[in-house]
């Protein structure tokens, strides 16, 4: 299952996204064994993060267009749900390797893929996801955020 459109604020514009995944779900004759469906609204997509194994994310090195952060992984993590993602951009920050997912290094498809399976064998305690995502909550950054500004005084 995919759930959302075409990057709408990338820095880099590119043919679809979307059409390439199809098209190489085409050429793999594997395209109705994946569901692609669109915006989703909050409610849907919290269902589809406790619904799911794993969240895929094969975030890749493009120049002058990086992932900031990677969002997605800290939600999933919320929800208990681990991510396998490529150490790209601001993903590293995102995702840590053991707790919250796997990180693999950037272009490593085998290791991807087989990251992809180890968790769907043998997947982490939901809990160890939820305690690294929950660093992330606003509470804890406004904490941070004041212990700083207290500390460059």
């Amino acid at each position: 299952v995919v759930l959302g459109d075409e990057p709408r604020w990338a820095l880099r514009q590119e043919n679809s996204q979307c059409a390439q995944i199809q098209k190489a779900l085409t050429d793999q004759g594997a395209i109705n064994s994946v569901q692609f469906l669109g915006s989703t609204s909050d409610e849907e997509l919290s269902a589809a993060y406790f619904a799911a194994d794993v969240l895929i994310f094969p975030v890749q090195h493009k120049t002058g267009d990086s992932e900031g952060f990677g969002m997605v992984a800290i939600e999933a993590a919320a929800h208990g749900l681990p991510t396998v993602a490529f150490d790209a951009g601001g993903v590293g920050d995102a995702v840590s390797d053991g707790a919250s997912g796997r990180l693999i290094p950037a272009g490593n498809n085998a290791a991807f893929t087989a990251a992809v399976l180890e968790l769907l064998d043998n997947p982490l305690p939901s809990e160890k996801s939820q305690i690294f995502a929950a660093q992330f909550a606003w509470v804890q950054f406004n904490q941070k955020l004041q212990r700083h500004l207290q500390n460059s005084s």
